[in-house]
């Protein structure tokens, strides 16, 4: 009896390692800290440039900072210039970084749904003729258009915030499910607004493309002053100065934010031990 109970345990043993159930690995998160020397400073990347792979120690960290986090080396026009690559909802399609969370497809269907809510209220203020367009414009497409961008990708990374992170395939789902609605309600959009030009003998479709492209080139250039300014860490001056004053609460270099991550690394170490299903 002593006999098996040894093999018993020595196979709880082996069977407690990680190597031992190597199929398992793929639900541990991992929130190692950041390589030196570059640090998080380090993970800067560029769309060009090769991704992190999946097995990387420090590979959930990343996707949690990158959907989270607007200081990075500690220089803030470094910071902001990053900042734009990845959250700009035209520039970021192109450049953000390779593992972010908000992927390159989804930010592409994310522009479609947003051309499919704004498509029937472009016709209606093209068939008007109002001298107001422009100030219709923002107030049907641009305001809109915005709005329905911030709920799309709020719903695209809420897989890494909180207790989300538990049931990330089914944040997923749902963020997809929305989209591919919304893509779909843009047919029916299609044809309401083939009606609402119906009576325009020519160039009804260029005259329709007039206000929604108006109303995207304006929400893509007040994107720049309304994002960096906004308060209660919404915009990104307010949030890079509270994590700015995070790493230097916590004894961190300003040109080395990898140490604040590194002071959180027991209660990460606490996150990395649970299973999940992402």
């Amino acid at each position: 009896a002593g006999g098996g109970e040894g093999l018993a345990s020595s196979a709880h043993r082996q069977c407690s390692t990680p190597t031992a159930m190597p199929m398992f690995s793929r639900f541990t998160k991992r929130f190692d800290a950041y390589p030196e020397p570059g640090g998080k400073a380090g993970m800067m990347l560029c769309a060009c440039q090769q991704e992190v792979p999946k097995e990387a120690p420090y590979y959930h960290r990343l996707l949690r900072d990158l959907a989270n986090d607007a200081y990075w080396s500690g220089n803030c026009l470094r910071d902001y210039i990053f900042h734009v690559k990845q959250w700009h909802p035209f520039l970021g399609m192109f450049l953000c970084h390779p593992n972010h969370p908000w992927t390159k497809r989804e930010r592409v269907l994310m522009l479609l749904a947003s051309l499919a809510l704004t498509m029937v209220p472009s016709a209606a203020i093209a068939a008007s003729g109002s001298e107001y367009s422009t100030a219709m414009t923002v107030c049907w497409i641009t305001i809109p258009d915005t709005i329905a961008g911030v709920v799309l990708y709020q719903l695209s990374i809420a897989e890494t915030r909180g207790p989300f992170h538990l049931c990330a395939p089914l944040i997923e789902a749902l963020a997809q499910m929305a989209i591919l609605a919304i893509l779909g309600w843009g047919c029916v959009c299609t044809m309401v607004c083939y009606w609402l030009l119906r009576h325009e003998t020519d160039g009804h479709w260029m005259k329709m493309l007039h206000p929604l492209l108006e109303g995207k080139l304006i929400s893509y250039v007040t994107w720049f002053p309304l994002f960096l300014f906004l308060p209660c860490q919404l915009g990104y001056l307010s949030l890079w100065c509270f994590q700015r004053s995070q790493a230097l609460e916590g004894g961190s270099e300003a040109g080395s934010p990898n140490a604040r991550n590194s002071n959180s690394s027991s209660s990460d170490s606490e996150d990395g031990g649970k299973c999940c299903c992402a």
